[in-house]
């Protein structure tokens, strides 16, 4: 009988021990880390910090890796909610973008074009802003509202 409590308990201990190491970070987003390394410019050298699980469930943290000079680049933020859905902060998208980013992105980028008309009418004399600024600008505030939602911070 004390060899079946015994096996029972080490069997309940096994389970927990199991369900523990599934839901951490490092283990639960293996692919995820995968994919991100993969997309740098040097996948070997990537580091991860800070990694979390946010309130959407999506895996969140920062990485860096090398650059093309040999340096590290600094840490940069990413979210993941799986494997083939990651944002890079200041890349955006790292996989397919849905076309709900892509609009979004748009109606962000026509709204900070807005903004600048307005301000461009009181201050005739600033500086115009390229396409490409625009598009990098609300890529950022699209990212950021991401990590709001989904990383909880």
């Amino acid at each position: 009988m004390q060899k079946v409590v015994i096996g029972g308990v080490v069997l309940v201990l096994t389970i927990v021990a199991g369900v523990w190491y599934s839901k951490s970070p490092s283990v639960a987003f293996r692919e995820q880390r995968a994919f991100i390394a993969d997309k740098l410019r040097d996948p070997e050298s990537a580091q991860f910090r800070n990694e979390h699980i946010g309130s959407a469930g999506a895996l969140c943290g920062e990485v860096n890796s090398r650059n093309g000079s040999g340096g590290y680049a600094g840490f940069t933020r990413f979210i993941s909610r799986t494997a083939d859905d990651v944002r890079l902060e200041g890349q955006g998208s790292l996989g397919e973008t849905s076309t709900q980013e892509i609009i979004d992105t748009l109606s962000l980028q026509r709204d900070l074009i807005s903004s600048f008309v307005e301000l461009r009418k009181r201050m005739p004399d600033i500086a115009v802003p390229s396409e490409r600024e625009f598009e990098e600008r609300a890529r950022d505030a699209y990212f950021k509202k991401r990590w709001s939602e989904s990383c909880g911070i």
